[in-house]
């Protein structure tokens, strides 16, 4: 994004959250940037498209800082998360009176907004359901509806709250917290073993996209935590060792391809027969690939 688009959006933003949406004229919005009106309309049609990249500007923002985290990888999966939910409470909060003007002024959801913000929330599903499993492992897979729905109510419950009232709490505080409320919740449902409230299969076809897999991509999610498992336990060179999670890394990113590659799948799986064992999870991968490739 150049720099003059990246400053309308900004100055915008600050006119939104200030005057209101409703109140702001795209004159002023020009004035504000530093343009003239015509070559803001070159940028945006309409103060509704405005408004949709903003959105899609600032949440662009927080997929990056939150991305840089997963980037490093030498902090534990629980530390991951609670970093990643302390960026993306902190970016909200820096945004307090625009999310504020958004839900006092009741502005109406275009199609477009309406489809990005839906889209922004499957990502969040994911990230949170991911980020479940990678700390707690295959154990809790039958929960991980379950607690991806409670683990988001409990960030958007302190996040409401920190929005409406004047109160200062640590952000690091606050998200060790929830973690830990986490780590009692995952404990609870395990020694329990309660039945799950909520599963896939329950719901219709239209709701299964906001959890952000399929049956078949939570099977091949489950096969991918039993290849995991098998090389952090192998007695294997550390290179090797290395080598497998990196292929298991680029498996799971072809297998998000609208046509995944059959035979790169083939070329990396191939790559984690140095053990032995790996072999039938990963006949099991592919069988599931080419039936979907089929339909």
């Amino acid at each position: 994004m150049n720099e003059k688009k990246k400053n309308i959006l900004e100055q915008a933003m600050m006119l939104f959250a200030t005057k209101g949406y409703h109140s702001t004229s795209m004159q002023e919005v020009a004035e504000q940037a530093g343009v003239s009106k015509g070559a803001l309309y070159l940028h945006f049609t309409s103060k509704n498209e405005l408004l949709v990249e903003i959105y899609r500007y600032y949440y662009q923002i927080i997929k990056e800082k939150m991305n840089a985290v997963d980037d490093t990888k030498d902090l534990h999966p629980k530390e991951r998360l609670r970093t990643q939910i302390s960026i993306y409470m902190e970016e909200l909060l820096s945004q307090k009176e625009f999310i504020l003007m958004h839900m006092n002024e009741n502005v109406s959801y275009s199609k477009e907004l309406e489809e990005f913000l839906q889209s922004a929330k499957t990502d969040t599903f994911q990230w949170y359901k991911e980020s479940l499993t990678n700390i707690y492992g295959a154990s809790i897979l039958p929960y991980t509806i379950d607690l991806t729905i409670i683990l988001k109510a409990m960030i958007e419950g302190y996040l409401f709250t920190l929005f409406s009232t004047n109160a200062s709490l640590s952000i690091e505080g606050l998200t060790a917290f929830i973690i830990s409320r986490l780590d009692d919740l995952v404990e609870g449902l395990l020694e329990k073993k309660e039945k799950p409230q909520f599963v896939l299969s329950q719901m219709n076809i239209q709701a299964q996209p906001l959890f952000g897999e399929s049956h078949w991509q939570e099977k091949l999610h489950t096969y991918f935590l039993q290849l995991e498992n098998l090389i952090m336990d192998s007695n294997i060179d550390e290179q090797v060792r290395k080598d497998c999670v990196d292929s298991i890394e680029f498996i799971k990113e072809e297998t998000k391809q609208v046509n995944p590659r059959r035979m790169i799948l083939l070329g990396l799986l191939n790559n984690l027969h140095v053990i032995p064992e790996t072999k039938p999870i990963s006949d099991k991968i592919v069988e599931i690939i080419t039936e979907q490739m089929a339909q």
